[in-house]
């Protein structure tokens, strides 16, 4: 199964990303992360060119991750649209279900966790020139996406995490049957 979470900088999508990593079990590939590896830091503002690198080696981990039978977690923001569209060829050639999660935040929450991030210094921060703009240009799943949505300020809470995996096994498992029975003939 591939799970593609998308929101916000600051949603949640990473603690909800580790924590599903840990209840489906999967594998995280997050472009922060990759990012990093590469010395690059998100929030920081990173070229295009960059970006789709980090894309493509996010691909080429995914799909290695599907081929060996593991599950996978997205940890990006997943936007614009396009993006999602190549995480559903990813998943329709690994021949697994793919589910997405708009992880969802307050704005005003999403500024209280930046506020209180810059203060402590847990995370890279993320300066507000990236922030505005990735707002502005931010694409939310369509209804024909079918996406689920999770409250980010539920993030640490264990029920409401537990209760995200069963939709999502459940979405899963809708998928799953929506594929075979467009690859079976009716017998009509």
């Amino acid at each position: 199964m591939l799970v593609v979470l998308c929101g916000l900088s600051f949603s949640g999508k990473s603690t909800v990303a580790s924590e599903l990593a840990v209840r489906l079990p999967a594998e995280v590939v997050g472009f922060d992360a990759i990012n990093a590896e590469r010395g690059l830091s998100s929030g920081q503002g990173v070229a295009l060119e960059e970006w789709v690198k980090t894309k493509e080696i996010a691909h080429a981990r995914a799909r290695a991750s599907l081929a060996a039978g593991r599950s996978v977690v997205i940890d990006d923001t997943s936007s614009p649209a396009f993006l999602r569209d190549e995480w559903r060829a990813v998943a329709s050639g690994a021949g697994v279900a793919m589910v997405i999660v708009f992880v969802r935040l307050d704005p005003e929450e999403q500024r209280a966790r930046i506020a209180a991030n810059r203060a402590s210094g847990d995370r890279a921060d993320v300066l507000d020139a990236i922030l505005e703009e990735h707002l502005a240009g931010f694409e939310a799943q369509s209804d024909a996406e079918a996406a689920l949505t999770f409250a980010g300020a539920d993030s640490h809470s264990p029920d409401a995490l537990d209760a995200l995996l069963v939709r999502i096994r459940s979405r899963a498992a809708e998928s799953s049957v929506a594929r075979i029975e467009r690859r079976e003939p009716s017998g009509e």
